[in-house]
């Protein structure tokens, strides 16, 4: 996914904030600039995840709706810090105050970056090898395909019928890999819940 693999990438320069000098005007200016671009692409990744769990808030255009709609779906996500941080991109155009840009750059820092890093983090664990980027080993991708199947059911149930649907092609892709001769290795979780899905 695009969007994904823009986020990533962004989020691993904006990382490299706190090594910086945050005294700097211009390493300021630039912290905030990525700040903001790292914003928008959040909400917008969160707009495709939310499209593909069928929410219909995610066919709104407002930020704002679509982190409501987030808060709601996912639970790893700070509702509170990520409306600050939309109020935060919304306030930037409006600082020209040195102190104030300072305190905010720090807070980017300090929270702003973490709170993107855990979203990348939930959305990995949800959506690696289902919506994003897949692994070498196709074994490994079944099992991880198995895995985020489990974990979606559990956790929202617009994701239960688009579950069903991956529960096919996972046997489908495991089957086709042990009539190969190949082994499947799966992950201790994954092989515990094997049974039930090849069932």
């Amino acid at each position: 996914m695009k969007k994904y693999d823009n986020y990533a990438a962004q989020l691993a320069v904006l990382e490299r904030a706190k090594d910086e000098d945050l005294s700097n005007e211009f390493v300021m200016s630039g912290v905030t600039n990525k700040f903001a671009l790292q914003f928008e692409l959040a909400w917008k990744l969160l707009k495709e995840t939310l499209a593909y769990e069928g929410v219909a808030a995610a066919a709104s255009g407002s930020p704002r709706e679509i982190l409501k709609a987030a808060f709601a779906t996912y639970d790893f996500i700070d509702g509170d810090l990520w409306l600050e941080m939309l109020k935060t991109r919304n306030d930037l155009s409006h600082i020209y105050d040195g102190d104030a840009a300072r305190a905010m750059v720090d807070r980017i820092v300090e929270a702003y970056i973490p709170e993107f890093r855990a979203l990348k983090a939930g959305l990995d664990e949800l959506y690696e090898g289902v919506l994003f980027g897949c692994r070498t080993s196709s074994a490994l991708l079944c099992a991880e395909l198995i895995l985020a199947c489990c974990k979606m059911r559990h956790f929202t149930k617009p994701i239960f019928n688009k579950m069903q649907q991956f529960k096919m092609s996972i046997i489908n892709k495991i089957r086709a890999i042990e009539a190969s001769g190949q082994v499947v290795e799966l992950p201790h979780q994954a092989s515990s819940t094997m049974s039930s899905y090849l069932a």
